[in-house]
């Protein structure tokens, strides 16, 4: 973030915890928010006062920011076409599924159960 995006961002935690911002505060919080991209920055301070109380520092924007790349980085797990089918029928989501696909137990237990196909 530049300098001034860090100014906006100190000033619209202020509309929430009444900060004061001082120049001496952008300084320190752009030393260590600078690699940070703006709008990340932004939705994690307002995940932040959403779901806590605590006063915002810069290691809730570095962490919310971070969790923020990681969801948009995320894709979601691929299954075959009959575990796809095991899936919807069980009600049973992908990334639990693909977690414990190795059991060979639990899938013939998920094959009878919910598609009638005896091991």
């Amino acid at each position: 973030m530049k300098k001034s995006e860090v100014a906006g961002l100190l000033a619209a935690a202020s509309a929430y915890d009444h900060r004061r911002v001082a120049e001496a505060h952008v300084e320190a919080w752009h030393g260590l928010l600078a690699d940070v991209a703006k709008d990340d920055a932004f939705e994690a301070m307002r995940r932040h006062f959403a779901s806590s109380d605590r006063y915002l520092m810069p290691v809730h924007i570095i962490e919310g920011a971070a969790a923020i790349r990681q969801e948009r980085a995320w894709t979601p797990p691929e299954l075959t076409a009959a575990e796809r089918t095991i899936c919807a029928a069980a009600g049973i989501p992908a990334e639990e599924f693909v977690e414990r696909r190795d059991d060979a137990d639990w899938v013939a237990h998920l094959k009878s159960k919910w598609l009638g196909i005896e091991p």
